[in-house]
């Protein structure tokens, strides 16, 4: 989470297909520091409106996604819940 400081894409995904994709503007980049803590970048002009993962990316998190939420079904009835 980076506390509202950036745009984020949003992707769905059902049955294996994306379904839906808003793909924002971003200003602004956080980015990990080796050394721990974050910095902030500037993102280019030409680079602002860009998908920010690939559809192949995203289908790979919605097949994750899904195969957890079965998971956890499986668990809770399992547990008799």
């Amino acid at each position: 989470m980076v506390s509202g400081l950036v745009n984020v894409d949003n992707y769905k995904v059902r049955d294996g297909k994306i379904i839906d994709k808003k793909i924002s503007t971003k200003r602004l980049a956080i980015y990990a520091v080796k050394d721990g803590g974050t910095k902030e970048l500037e993102i280019e002009p030409e680079q602002q409106n860009r998908q920010t993962l690939t559809d192949e990316q995203i289908l790979q998190l919605g097949a994750w996604a899904e195969r957890s939420k079965n998971i956890s079904a499986a668990r809770r009835t399992s547990n008799g819940v």
